[in-house]
C-alpha cells in the first residue's frame, strides 16, 4: 500500500538567536546555540541534505520535520509510528518505523514511494540503486517501493547495517558479517561476545561495539578486540583515523585502530551518542542525562551544556559549521573553528618534533604562544612559538623510552587550546657495537637496549657496498660474523646498522688481506714434486710467515710439512713414496687452520717401489728448515684385512664407518666392501 502524507502544521514557535559573527583569527573554538525548536517526541534521527540547505528530523511520535539552518520549518510529514531509522541520499529521504513503514520523500517533502513491511525497521543504509534495511530478522533491498530479501544467509538477526566503502556491514546479537557489494556475498563473519550495540566505518576498517564492552576492529580479514569493561553505546571514526567509543559508565575513550588510548573523558551519565565533525578536529558527545559536550581532537573540552533531556541524536552539517542535537527538541549550534592549524613532523629517531603553525587570515601583529606535547595525560615536552603573519615554527626535544608513542600536540594561546594534532612517534632501541677483522671474516658485536631490533647491517668501503645482512636481534648482546672476499692489500671498512628510524650505529675497522698462491709440478723421475708458495703482499722486512703445506690424494694425506716465507716466495722439493701408476695430488697451503691456496698436480710414479732419501728434500736458501713427515699409502689388501678385523668386532659396517675408522675416502671404502662381499668374505 501507499502511505498518504499527513500534513501537520508547525504550532510551536522557534526560540531563536542570531548567528554569531565569525571570530577573529586569534579566537578559539566557539560553540554557540543558534536556536531551539521543540518537536513532538524524542528526536531519534537527524540528517542534513547533501548541500546543507535543510535539516531533517524524525521523532518518536511518528513525525518527520524539515527545517532550514535559520530555524524555519520547511515541511512536516507523519508516518504513523516511532521513527527508528532515517537516511538521506541523492535527494531522497528514506524513513523507517517500528511498525514496518518505509516512506521515501524528496527534499521538498513530496512522497516518492512507501511500503508496509509489517516488521520493525531497525536500520537503513543507501547502496547503489536503493537502500538496504535491517528489518525484523532479515536484510531487505528497497527500491522505488519494491522490497525483497537480499538473499544473504546470516547466522544472526541483523539489527545494525552500514556501508563501508565497497562493502556492507551487518551486526546483531553475537555476530557481525562483512558483505561484499554488489554480489551480496559474505566475505567475513565476526563473532561477538554480546549483542552488537554500535558500528562505525573508518580509514582503517570497521569497528564493532557490543553490550558486553568488547570493541572489535576489522581490517581486511584480520580482527583486533579490546575489552573496554562496560557496554559500548556509540562509536564514531574520524577522518584522521581516531576511533571514539562512548560507554555505558559515562566514559569517552579515543584510541588508535591498534588499541592505543590517545585520551579519555568522563561524564556523570551513560553516553548515548557521539560524532566527529567532517574534519576530525572536534568530537560531539551526548549523554542520557542531557549533558552535551564538544571536545577537541586532542581531548580538551571546548564546550558543555545541560540540555535537560536525553540526547538521542547528533548530526554535523556537511561543512562542519553547524551541529544539530536531538533531545525532545532540536538544538542547533554554530561552531566557529580556530584559525590555527598544526603540521607536526617527528624526527626519524623520535628525539624531536618540528611543529609548523599556520593561521588564516594572517595576523596583523606577532603572537606569542606555546606548543605542548602530551602522552597519556602527561606533558612530555613544551616550548614557545612566535606566530607572525601567516604562521611560525617551533621545535620540541623529546626524551621518550624506546617504542611507539601517540602524542597529542597542542597549540596554547593565552593558556587555552587553539589547535591540536595527534602524531605517532617511534623511538628506536639504543644500539652500540664493536667490529674487528680476523682471518677473512668481519666480526661485529652488537648490543641492543630498549627492545628487539629489526634492521640491516651494511658493510662498505669507499662508498661501495660489500655486504648487507638483515637483522632481527633480541634485546642484549648479539655476536655476528660476516664473511667477505677482499682483494689482497690494506682495507678500511665502514660498518653501519640502520632501521626504519635511519642510522642507529656506525663503526670502522682495518682489514689487512694477504693473498697466497701455490704452484706445483713433477720434479725428476722419482715421483717428487717441485712446490712454490708465494705471498701478496710479501712479508715486511724482518717478518716471517709460517704456513703448513699439505699434500693428499683421495682424502688421505701423503705428506705434511711447514714452509716459511721471509720474501715474496719460497720453493721446496717434496719427495713422495707412491705406488706405481698415475696419481692426482692436491697441494694445499694452510694458515690458521684454513686453506689459503691450493692446486692440483698430476704425477706418474715409476714401476717398482722407490724410496727417496731424506736428502732428497731441498729447500731454497730463503726458506727456513721445513719440518715434514712421510706417509705410505696403505694397499688394498692391508685395508681389507683391517675391515675384516672390524667385522669380527660385531660392528655393522657402512662405507661411512669404514672411511672414518681407516682414514680413507668413502668411495674407496665402498669399493673395498663390495669386493669383500663378492669374494665371499663378508655377508650382505
Amino acid at each position: 500500500m501507499r502511505l498518504a502524507p499527513l500534513v501537520v502544521p508547525l504550532l510551536i514557535p522557534l526560540i531563536a538567536a542570531a548567528r554569531p559573527a565569525a571570530p577573529s583569527a586569534q579566537g578559539l573554538t566557539v560553540v554557540e546555540r543558534l536556536w531551539v525548536k521543540p518537536l513532538w517526541g524524542s528526536v531519534g534521527g537527524l540528517g542534513w541534505t547533501p548541500d546543507g540547505s535543510a535539516l531533517v528530523a524524525g521523532t518518536g511520535t511518528g513525525s518527520v520535520f524539515s527545517i532550514s539552518p535559520e530555524g524555519v520549518g520547511l515541511w512536516t510529514r507523519g508516518v504513523g509510528s516511532t521513527v527508528t531509522a532515517l537516511s538521506l541520499s541523492g535527494g531522497t529521504i528514506l524513513v523507517g518505523t517500528d511498525s514496518g513503514i518505509l516512506a521515501a520523500y524528496d527534499e521538498s517533502g513530496g512522497i516518492s514511494w512507501s511500503a508496509d513491511l509489517g516488521i520493525p525497521v531497525y536500520s537503513l543504509v543507501p547502496v547503489p540503486g536503493g537502500w538496504i534495511a535491517a528489518a525484523g530478522g532479515d536484510l531487505l533491498y528497497a527500491r522505488n517501493g519494491s522490497v525483497a530479501p537480499v538473499g544473504v544467509n546470516l547466522s544472526f538477526p541483523p539489527r545494525i547495517v552500514s556501508g563501508c566503502g565497497g562493502r556492507l556491514v551487518a551486526a546483531g546479537p553475537g555476530a557481525a558479517a562483512i558483505i561484499d557489494l554488489p554480489n551480496m556475498t559474505v566475505s567475513l563473519t565476526v563473532d561477538l561476545p554480546g549483542a552488537a550495540s554500535s558500528l562505525a566505518c573508518g580509514p582503517s576498517g570497521v569497528a564493532l561495539g557490543d553490550d558486553e564492552g568488547m570493541l572489535t576492529v576489522v581490517e581486511g580479514n584480520s580482527t583486533l578486540s579490546f575489552d573496554l569493561g562496560v557496554g559500548i553505546e556509540a562509536l564514531s571514526w574520524s577522518p584522521g583515523d581516531l576511533l571514539a567509543a562512548g560507554l555505558a559508565d559515562g566514559r569517552v575513550v579515543v584510541l588508535t585502530p591498534t588499541g592505543e588510548v590517545v585520551w579519555n573523558s568522563t561524564s556523570p551519565s551513560p553516553v548515548t551518542t557521539l560524532a566527529w565533525d567532517p574534519s576530525g578536529s572536534l568530537l560531539a558527545v551526548g549523554t542520557s542525562s542531557g549533558w552535551f559536550y564538544v571536545y577537541t581532537g586532542a581531548g580538551t573540552e571546548s564546550h558543555r551544556v545541560d540540555l535537560g533531556d536525553r540526547v538521542c541524536s547528533l548530526s554535523w552539517s556537511p561543512d562542519g559549521s553547524l551541529l544539530a542535537v536531538g533531545t525532545w527538541d532540536v538544538h542547533l549550534f554554530a561552531v566557529s573553528r580556530p584559525g590555527f592549524r598544526l603540521e607536526v613532523s617527528p624526527s626519524p629517531d623520535g628525539s624531536a618534533l618540528e611543529v609548523l603553525v599556520s593561521v588564516s587570515p594572517p595576523l596583523p601583529s606577532p603572537l606569542e604562544a606555546v606548543v605542548s606535547a602530551v602522552e597519556g595525560g602527561v606533558e612530555v615536552a613544551r616550548g614557545p612559538v612566535l606566530i607572525s603573519g601567516g604562521g611560525g615554527t617551533a621545535g620540541l626535544n623529546l626524551t621518550l623510552p624506546p617504542g611507539d608513542h601517540a602524542l597529542a600536540v597542542r597549540l596554547l594561546v593565552s593558556g587555552k587550546e587553539a589547535a591540536s594534532r595527534v602524531v605517532e612517534v617511534s623511538v628506536p632501541p639504543s644500539v652500540s657495537g664493536a667490529a674487528s677483522w680476523s682471518r677473512g671474516r668481519l666480526r661485529v658485536n652488537l648490543t641492543v637496549v630498549g627492545g628487539p631490533l629489526s634492521g640491516r647491517l651494511e658493510v662498505s668501503e669507499s662508498g661501495r657496498t660489500l655486504a648487507r645482512v638483515d637483522l632481527n636481534l633480541p634485546e642484549g648482546n648479539s655476536p655476528l660474523e660476516v664473511p667477505l672476499e677482499l682483494p689482497p692489500g690494506d682495507h678500511r671498512l665502514s660498518v653501519a646498522v640502520t632501521g626504519r628510524w635511519g642510522g642507529l650505529w656506525e663503526g670502522e675497522v682495518s682489514a689487512a688481506v694477504r693473498g697466497f698462491s701455490v704452484l706445483a709440478s713433477p720434479s725428476g723421475e722419482g715421483g717428487a714434486l717441485s712446490v712454490t708458495v708465494s705471498a701478496d703482499p710479501p712479508p715486511s722486512p724482518g717478518e716471517t710467515l709460517n704456513l703448513t703445506l699439505r699434500l693428499s690424494e683421495g682424502g688421505v694425506e701423503v705428506w705434511v710439512g711447514r714452509v716459511s716465507l721471509s720474501g715474496p716466495s719460497s720453493h721446496l722439493e717434496v719427495p713422495l713414496e707412491l705406488p706405481p701408476g698415475d696419481h692426482s695430488i692436491l697441494v694445499e697451503a694452510v694458515s690458521g687452520g684454513e686453506v689459503v691456496a691450493s692446486t692440483r698436480v698430476e704425477i706418474r710414479a715409476p714401476g717398482g717401489p722407490q724410496i727417496l732419501p731424506y736428502a732428497g728434500l731441498v729447500a731454497a736458501a730463503a726458506v727456513g728448515a721445513a719440518a715434514f713427515r712421510l706417509r705410505r699409502r696403505s694397499t688394498d689388501a692391508e685395508l681389507k684385512l683391517r675391515i675384516l678385523e672390524e667385522a669380527l668386532s660385531g660392528r655393522d659396517l657402512t662405507p661411512e664407518l669404514v672411511a672414518s675408522r681407516l682414514g680413507i675416502s668413502r668411495s674407496r671404502a665402498a669399493r673395498l666392501l663390495e669386493e669383500l662381499r663378492e669374494e665371499g668374505s663378508l655377508e650382505g
